[in-house]
This record gives structure tokens, sequence and C-alpha cells, in this order.
């Protein structure tokens, strides 16, 4: 796709067509390519991670797992850490130790296998509950709901 400013994708009775803004009418992709008013859109560099978040993943730890440098699953080189809940909870389970390391393969397969992946976030509140001495209701306050259900 081009990046131009000024280029934009209409349609009409169902019928997509680009068109210029800057020269108000349709024109041809192919034709297009060889404008001269040409204006790339500036694109915004990626934010790094702070210092504060990189020594934060950098102390991470596991409360399941004793030996970091095999995988949790199946005992071949670890290479990645992984936390057992995702989206909001990655910081928590970084925080309380809900990490384990593992292969690049049971990595993949953990983020694509939903079932295997609900087991895990049940796997990861018993072993919170007994290592930490709480409760159900200490895990819903930190983590925001229980997967036991």
């Amino acid at each position: 796709m081009i990046k131009c400013l000024y280029l934009r994708i209409r349609s009409k009775d169902r019928q997509l067509y680009y068109y210029c803004v800057k020269k108000h009418e349709r024109v041809l992709k192919t034709c297009y390519t060889g404008c001269f008013d040409k204006e790339y859109k500036k694109t915004k560099p990626i934010s790094k991670k702070s210092t504060k978040q990189v020594k934060i993943e950098k102390e991470r730890f596991s409360i399941l797992q004793d030996n970091l440098d095999k995988c949790y699953f199946c005992e071949n080189k670890a290479t990645d850490w992984h936390e057992l809940l995702k989206g909001s909870n990655r910081k928590n389970c970084i925080k309380w130790g809900l990490c384990v390391r593992v292969c690049r393969f049971c990595h993949e397969r953990t983020e694509n296998d939903a079932e295997f992946y609900k087991n895990m976030r049940k796997v990861a509140q018993i072993e919170w509950q007994k290592y930490y001495n709480k409760g159900e209701d200490e895990f819903i306050k930190i983590f925001k709901r229980s997967y036991l259900d």
C-alpha cells in the first residue's frame, strides 16, 4: 500500500477507487506511483521500555520452577520467560513470581493452544495460593478474577 498523505481509498456504488486529496480527483494506483506530489506519512519511533520496567523484568523469578535453565514443560533448554496470566495481569505475574522459563516451541504452544493456557491459569492460581498461604479472595483482589471455575 502506498503511504502517501494525500491518497485515499473511497467507494461509490460499492466500487472502490483511489482518490488524491491534493489534486481533488480520482487516480489510478498505477499512475499514482509516478506522482511528483507524493508526501509520505511520518512514522513515530517505537518507544523503548523504561529503565524501571527493564529492571523489573530482569529481576523475574518463578514460584513454580526451581531450575530456570530448563523448560518448565519439556526439559529442553529454556530461552524465554512466559507469564502465566496475560494482559493487564502481566506485571502482577512478574511481581508475584507467576512466570516460568520455557523453550521457544513450548512458548508458541502456550500462546496458541487455548485449552492448555486455560489449564495453566488454574495451576498458577493453585500454586500462588499454596506458596503465599492466601485464599481465593486475596487472589481475586490482586488478579481481578479466579481461574478455578
